[in-house]
């Protein structure tokens, strides 16, 4: 097997490995939040355990907006650590999620790629082959996926080794990513408040 094969099947593996990670935590809030029945339309996770964070913004059809971030500290966050939830929500109109829709329609989200990958991960990944293919190690939790779906746009993204730092640092994410994090970011600031606080462990 060449060592461009086993990059491609770590590439998957990582992929595969990483796409349900930042939905570990559970939407189920001690006190009572609602959370709409059915699938969001659109959901933005934020998943980068080593460095103690990981968020879902998720979007419904009737306009409720719920923003989860666990934060345990840049020390990361593992099983067995204690962490703090913070949730928000919000509403958002009609016109503005259609609004929302017709901007990834501008951006061809049907089109684009479904998978981006930092050269400095795929720096590691070439490192760990260049020592030994048969022991990939990559660090399978630090990505951004989106993913939206109204019945005409339907896509989903993911960024991988596109954070670095503190809880919610993004940097030099690949276009068209970028605009949409920062559609989506816009969104949490703007649209939602801070309506409960929690102290877990993982």
């Amino acid at each position: 097997m060449t060592g461009k094969t086993w990059l491609y099947s770590g590439l998957v593996v990582l992929i595969l490995a990483s796409m349900g990670f930042g939905i570990w935590f559970v939407l189920n809030p001690e006190d009572k939040i609602e959370i709409p029945e059915g699938e969001p339309l659109v959901i933005m996770d934020v998943s980068f355990p080593e460095g103690g964070a990981l968020s879902q913004l998720s979007i419904y059809e009737g306009g409720t907006v719920i923003h989860v971030r666990d934060w345990a500290g840049t020390g990361g966050l593992r099983l067995g650590d204690a962490f703090t939830r913070t949730w928000r929500t919000g509403e958002l109109k009609t016109s503005e999620i259609n609004s929302f829709f017709s901007y990834l329609e501008t951006l061809d989200f049907n089109d684009i790629e479904t998978t981006y990958i930092s050269e400095s991960l795929l720096e590691l990944v070439l490192a760990d082959i260049a020592d030994d293919v048969s022991e990939i190690s990559l660090e399978t939790g630090n990505y951004i996926k989106i993913s939206a779906d109204n019945g005409r746009v339907d896509n989903v993204v993911a960024a991988f080794g596109y954070l670095q730092g503190g809880i919610d640092l993004v940097y030099e994410l690949p276009y068209p990513v970028n605009f949409i994090y920062a559609e989506l970011a816009d969104i949490i600031v703007n649209n939602t408040e801070e309506v409960l606080v929690e102290e877990l462990t993982k």
